[in-house]
């Protein structure tokens, strides 16, 4: 919101410095210079009034002739032609008459810009440092009809030798932040130097300690440090010898404490009664109690087996038995890589199987006369 209100405002102050350049304008040249057809008093006072501002001073005539009309004569040709350069060259000579008057070059415009219809604020923003130089320019002469306000004039002002003397001499006594409180404090003159001067000052006495490093030695009873060491706080609170202090004793006092006569890894077992090392413990029994156990007479690998009553070690169990059961098997007389052989009845080994004979039974096949790398081509009758 506040962004559309800034731009409602500077549109309204562009309307407003419109208006009083063309009135500017107009009492200079004596004439009207706007008249807008068919467009109301209301519309005037629009966006229109800036365009056709800027429209009017394109060709640069009109500005010309207002300089003219300060200074008859200080442009002594005026191109009233359409084309552009000659437009240029009034513009030129109307920016170097304000120059020569006293306005900044600052203030004046770019003549391209205006031509081009996109600098028409930087034309009003001239003509109002116009009006200024013609209210701060003697040499002018000037008491017609201005705009905006004069050029600020520069205030010269020359101080005499005492003055200028008198205000050095207050500058090296220092300025009002730096002097402080000395004009309405007293100051003693300083007669002591030194990083004590200031303790002296206050009173605070000599070298003796503060009542800050005294501490509580004002209320309190200090008794003389006789014993010195690492071991003289614990003579002055009266801890005793080299005893067992009450922390180290722990229970002693309350409870019963039997001596030792027994050492070693086992005597915890001996004193709560759980029997000799040579007795089996609760844990070590297992189920022994609850389970029947038989008596063990047969050691070795195999006595598991004997005991569930699978047969001696000499006989082969049921799953080395395999289907020796449901299947006949015949004995073996023959032993040998080509026993398997043998008993499918596939010949001897001098014989060629079937797999070997291959096309042989059922093909011709003629003896072979010649060797050699072209012997198929020559069976195939491919010439010599």
């Amino acid at each position: 919101m506040s962004r559309y209100r800034a731009r409602a405002e500077e549109e309204e102050l562009d309307r407003e410095a419109f208006q009083e350049v063309q009135t500017f304008l107009e009492e200079l040249l004596e004439r009207p210079m706007l008249t807008i057809e068919g467009a109301t008093e209301d519309d005037q006072q629009d966006t229109q009034i800036g365009d056709a501002l800027a429209a009017l001073l394109k060709d640069g005539v009109v500005l010309c002739e207002a300089a003219n009309a300060i200074i008859p004569g200080v442009i002594k040709k005026v191109n009233k032609s359409k084309l552009a350069f000659k437009q240029m060259e009034n513009h030129m000579k109307f920016i170097q008459v304000l120059q020569s008057w006293g306005v900044p070059a600052n203030d004046c415009y770019n003549p391209n810009a205006l031509h081009e219809g996109n600098d028409l604020r930087s034309v009003v923003r001239a003509c109002y440092s116009l009006g200024a130089a013609l209210q701060s320019n003697s040499e002018l002469d000037w008491d017609g009809p201005v705009i905006g306000k004069p050029y600020a004039s520069r205030n010269t002002r020359d101080f005499s030798v005492e003055q200028l003397k008198q205000q050095r001499l207050l500058a090296s006594s220092g300025t009002a932040i730096s002097l402080g409180s000395s004009t309405i404090m007293e100051r003693p003159s300083v007669s002591r130097t030194g990083i004590t001067a200031g303790f002296e000052y206050a009173g605070a006495g000599s070298s003796e300690i503060s009542a800050l490093g005294r501490g509580s030695s004002a209320v309190m009873e200090r008794i003389p440090v006789s014993r010195t060491g690492i071991t003289a706080g614990n003579d002055y609170v009266g801890a005793g010898s080299s005893e067992v202090s009450a922390l180290g004793r722990g229970s002693s006092v309350v409870m019963e404490r039997l001596p030792v006569s027994k050492i070693g890894i086992t005597a915890g077992n001996e004193y709560v009664g759980s029997g000799s090392s040579s007795e089996v413990s609760a844990l070590g029994k297992g189920s022994s109690a609850t389970m029947e156990r038989i008596p063990v007479s047969k050691l070795g690998i195999t006595s598991g087996n004997e005991y569930a009553g699978s047969g001696s070690a000499t006989e082969i169990s049921a799953m080395a038995l395999g289907s020796s059961r449901t299947m006949e098997r015949v004995p073996i007389s023959r032993t040998g890589i080509t026993a398997g052989n043998d008993y499918a009845g596939s010949g001897s080994t001098t014989e060629v199987s079937a797999v070997s004979l291959g096309s042989s039974a059922t093909m011709e096949r003629a003896s072979i006369g010649r060797t050699g790398i072209t012997a198929g081509n020559e069976y195939a009758g491919s010439g010599s």
